[in-house]
């Protein structure tokens, strides 16, 4: 039998995480009451950003034992995982970041990719085992299929993630899961059959050419960002959409042109986001047209993951929809 890998903390969103130490590092010190109040309006802000992708409203709920402050456990947490990769420092409840955090910060609004694979490379030295332990499960599966009978979390999913190699709680796995989705190193497809989860890396060297991006740990190399030509994007684009919409001028969903081109490059949605706008910003290249609009109900579990990282538009408002028009049309 496998060793039970511990649980992880509960922190999925990559925004959340540098918004989070933005804000330390404008503070210089804060206690952990403060730090609460701005996780729980980061919550909020996001919560914000779901309504209006999907005018479906996510309640809160209790986070934390009766009596404490609203947030204070998850910021605990959020705090361990700050100490773990040397960006804090903690006395007597008082939280001052390192000059490591103001690096970091940094260049995050500099290069939000390279800052990504610095925090990473932090965390998957740190003694926070179970983050690589993931990664190297999923590599060596190449792809995992959780079937349908199982969508329900509780005591059977938990034996079955066990069987195929994951031996932790269900909860952890799917903090995992949204963690790695969020920083591009993995995609998952969720239909009536059941849910795939596939790796957008590898750990092979002779595969690291592929790759635009390396996370260096003192057990494995993780390549991830594939290199992808925007000729081939396009291509790919244009038949997904194809696929999808049957014909040029077919307004369709976003998140599903999204979902099947991201899936069928092995590459993350974050990924594909990058590359459309990389497209759009070509003067050549004025046929696709993304919009807001009302989506489909989301009833998929782990969907809303998805939605809430769709790109936004020049209001904050995000883009839900796309259609393409036909090869030599422009914009009027």
């Amino acid at each position: 039998m496998t060793s039970s890998w511990a649980s992880v903390r509960p922190i999925r969103f990559r925004k959340q995480i540098f918004a989070a130490l933005s804000f330390l590092v404008q503070k210089d010190q804060v206690n952990i009451s403060e730090l609460a109040d701005q996780m729980l309006d980061l919550r909020r802000r996001r919560d914000g950003a779901r309504l209006l992708s999907t005018r479906r409203r996510i309640a809160l709920g209790r986070r934390t034992k009766r009596g404490k402050q609203p947030y204070l456990t998850l910021t605990e947490q959020f705090v361990r995982i700050l100490r773990a990769t040397s960006l804090i420092t903690v006395n007597k409840e008082i939280i001052s970041v390192t000059p490591s955090a103001r690096e970091l910060v940094n260049e995050y609004f500099r290069d939000e990719l390279k800052a990504d694979r610095i925090f990473l490379e932090r965390l998957l030295n740190s003694r926070y085992r179970t983050y690589l332990l993931y990664l190297k499960q999923l590599f060596k599966s190449k792809m995992i299929f959780i079937p349908s009978i199982y969508s329900k979390r509780g005591s059977n999913l938990k034996s079955y993630i066990e069987t195929i190699g994951f031996p932790t709680t269900v909860w952890s796995f799917y903090i995992l899961r949204d963690f790695f989705y969020e920083f591009a190193l993995l995609n998952y497809v969720i239909d009536e059959k059941g849910e795939e989860i596939f790796p957008c890396y590898t750990m092979d060297a002779e595969e690291k050419k592929e790759y635009e991006f390396e996370i260096k740990t003192n057990e494995e190399h993780v390549y991830y960002w594939k290199r992808v030509s925007s000729d081939k994007f396009k291509t790919r684009l244009t038949e997904a959409y194809s696929e999808i919409a049957g014909n040029w001028d077919v307004i369709i969903e976003l998140t599903k042109l999204r979902e099947m081109v991201s899936k069928s490059m092995f590459i993350s949605e974050r990924q594909f986001d990058h590359l459309l706008s990389k497209t759009m910003r070509n003067k050549e290249e004025s046929r696709i047209h993304l919009s807001i609009g009302a989506m489909r109900q989301f009833d998929k579990k782990g969907y809303l993951t998805k939605v809430q990282s769709l790109p936004l538009s020049g209001e904050g408002y995000p883009f839900t929809l796309i259609r393409l028009s036909s090869p030599g049309v422009t914009n009027d």
